[in-house]
């Protein structure tokens, strides 16, 4: 993929509580100091979005900062992405997270990310849903993936959390 000068907005996950709002179910969601995005049900925490890249030798890097108003990325050919993240509360109890990336020059990517980490306790042996598929999160790591497809909505079911909806 190759990025002109226009700021790409992703926005990545509208996260829903299935019948009722999130803020009424507990879920919180903050910027880090370090520019992640982290979830939070009550005192527990329950992961940390950040925004990611892979260049065309699929080398990474993960966004630094100082918030998520001042977020980075950079190549290892030396290409900086500005990176700015936002919250909002939606009419319908929904949390939005969106992400827009500007690149400095043109620059050739395989992929632009915005990776969710997750204790693996919280979700392992939990069931999980992507559009029309389910699953259980194993509780050893075996295989590399759970589910290839391009979906819609993935539902994650955290232990002692609320279920959690991620609409793309």
């Amino acid at each position: 993929m190759k990025l002109k000068w226009l700021p790409i907005a992703i926005y990545c996950a509208a996260l829903l509580i299935r019948g009722t709002r999130a803020e009424d179910a507990g879920l919180e969601a903050a910027g880090g100091a370090d520019g992640s995005l982290g979830l939070s049900a009550g005192n527990k925490h329950l992961c940390d979005f950040h925004a990611e890249l892979f260049d065309e030798q699929w080398n990474t890097a993960t966004a630094t900062g100082t918030s998520m108003k001042k977020l980075s990325l950079k190549t290892k050919s030396g290409v900086e992405l500005k990176v700015e993240a936002a919250i909002q509360n939606e009419a319908d109890g929904a949390l939005k997270a969106a992400y827009v990336f500007t690149p400095a020059s043109d620059v050739k990517l395989n992929a632009l990310i915005v990776a969710a980490d997750f204790q693996v306790g919280a979700l392992a042996g939990t069931k999980w849903t992507m559009d029309a598929a389910e699953g259980v999160f194993p509780s050893e790591q075996k295989d590399t993936s759970l589910h290839n497809a391009q979906i819609k909505k993935l539902t994650l079911r955290p232990k002692d959390a609320p279920e959690i909806m991620l609409a793309f």
